[in-house]
C-alpha cells in the first residue's frame, strides 16, 4: 500500500565541515554555511586555553557524531575528535588543535563572521584559519631544545626569509 522502507526521500547528509580555497589563504577549513573556522595559537597541547571571556570573541565549533560522510572531499574523519573545555562544552579538533569561529563585535553585539570572510587570520598574532596543510605550525608557548634549554627569544635573521631565524637562550 503507501508504506515503504525506501530511503528515497532522504535529502542526504549534510557536509558540516569543507574546504574552501582562496588565492590568498590556499585552502582552509569552513563549516557547512561557508564560516571561517580558526585555530588560536595557545591550544597547542590540544586542549581548549581559550579563556576569560575569550568564547565571546572566539566561539567553539562542534558538531556532535561527525561522520565521515559529514566531510567534504579531502577531509579525513581520523583526524577530527572531541575535546571538552573548561566550562563543560564539546569542541571539535582538527589535527588535535581546537576550532573556533571568529565573532567580532558588531554594534556592540558579538556576531558570526560572515561566510566567506577570513577577517580573524592573523588576530593579535595567534590566530590563524584552520589549514589541513601547515608545514609550520606557529604555537604560542615556551620553546624548549632537546637540550633542556629553554628559547627566550627568536628573532628573524633575514628580512627577505623571515622563516629562517636566530634563537636566543
Amino acid at each position: 500500500m503507501g508504506c515503504s522502507d525506501d530511503d528515497d526521500d532522504n535529502p542526504g547528509t549534510t557536509e558540516e565541515i569543507k574546504l574552501k580555497n582562496s588565492s590568498t589563504l590556499g585552502q582552509y577549513l569552513v563549516d557547512k554555511d561557508g564560516r571561517t573556522l580558526y585555530y588560536f595559537s595557545n591550544d597547542f597541547n590540544g586542549q581548549n586555553n581559550c579563556v576569560v571571556n575569550c568564547e565571546a570573541l572566539w566561539p567553539y565549533f562542534n558538531v556532535d557524531n561527525l561522520t565521515a560522510d559529514q566531510l567534504g572531499t579531502g577531509l579525513e574523519l581520523t583526524d577530527f575528535a572531541t575535546i571538552t573545555a573548561a566550562n563543560g562544552k564539546k569542541q571539535l579538533t582538527y589535527k588535535t588543535w581546537p576550532l573556533y569561529y571568529y565573532a567580532p563585535a558588531v554594534n556592540g553585539v558579538n556576531t558570526l563572521e560572515a561566510p566567506g570572510q577570513t577577517t580573524g587570520e592573523g588576530f593579535d598574532g595567534i590566530w590563524f584559519v584552520a589549514k589541513p596543510n601547515y608545514s609550520i605550525m606557529l604555537v604560542n608557548a615556551q620553546l624548549v631544545g632537546h637540550d633542556g634549554k629553554t628559547i627566550n627569544r627568536i628573532t628573524p635573521r633575514h628580512r627577505q626569509n623571515p622563516l629562517l631565524y636566530r634563537w636566543h637562550g
